[in-house]
């Protein structure tokens, strides 16, 4: 039965990103576009601790330790780095990253 809840939640969830968030950030564009993007890039924060989430098992075992949490993909990347726990392709990842916003990596830690 919990499954089933759980199962059930997660559609209401897309249901109400789908309708409400959509409907949400068009009508701040014309009310608020001065936070428009404050607003889009909350949302990526949050989509990119979204997909920390759901592939952490698939991160650890391809960049590093302790994927999985609650965290942007980068702060992992840089506490990695940090300290020395960061795969080869962990390393190549943050050094693109790094290469697009000098130390985004080390910014990022959380």
């Amino acid at each position: 039965m919990k499954a089933f809840i759980n199962i059930l939640l997660w559609v209401l969830s897309k249901i109400g990103y789908a309708v409400v968030g959509v409907a949400g950030i068009v009508y701040g564009l014309f009310t608020r576009p001065q936070n428009s993007l404050k607003k889009f890039l909350k949302v990526a924060i949050v989509y990119d601790e979204l997909v920390n989430v759901m592939a952490g098992e698939l991160f650890c075992d391809t960049l590093g330790d302790g994927y999985g949490e609650v965290e942007t993909i980068s702060s992992r990347l840089g506490k990695n780095k940090r300290d020395g726990k960061q795969t080869k392709l962990g390393r190549w990842v943050s050094d693109r990253l790094n290469d697009i916003d000098p130390d985004h990596v080390e910014k990022s830690i959380e």
